[in-house]
């Protein structure tokens, strides 16, 4: 996912500062980047992801609404929380929420890293 996702600018350390910042479950840097790349080879992850970066393509280049790919992306979102035993955050998924209609690229986007670092936290808290 690492691979797909660069072009949006988003690499380890990035991931590792909201991480760290955020103060969720407690790791290393170690931890989290052995955490992130078990995820990054878990198709249960890999392949919804790769739709997530599809929708956001497809809205990038105005094929679909950003109503639309925030609907759908909100449903894989929950999907791969679902699968990973994690309730959907759905406060964070409100496709009539300002900031999606200001910068929906940005919102959607931060939106896949909030759930991806909860199942790097959930991860974290379910080895110990």
């Amino acid at each position: 996912i690492l691979k797909r996702f660069k072009r949006f600018g988003l690499d380890a350390e990035s991931l590792w500062k909201r991480y760290s910042n955020k103060q969720l479950a407690p790791l290393e840097y170690t931890g989290f980047e052995y955490d992130l790349a078990c995820l990054d080879r878990d198709e249960n992850l890999v392949v919804p992801s790769t739709l997530y970066i599809h929708l956001l393509d497809q809205m990038n280049w105005g094929l679909i609404s950003p109503p639309q790919a925030a609907r759908a992306g909100k449903e894989i979102l929950a999907r791969i929380m679902d699968y990973f035993g994690l309730s959907p955050k759905t406060d964070y998924f409100d496709g009539e929420n300002p900031d999606c209609q200001h910068d929906p690229m940005a919102w959607m986007i931060e939106n896949y890293v909030r759930m991806l670092l909860d199942l790097i936290a959930y991860r974290g808290n379910k080895i110990k």
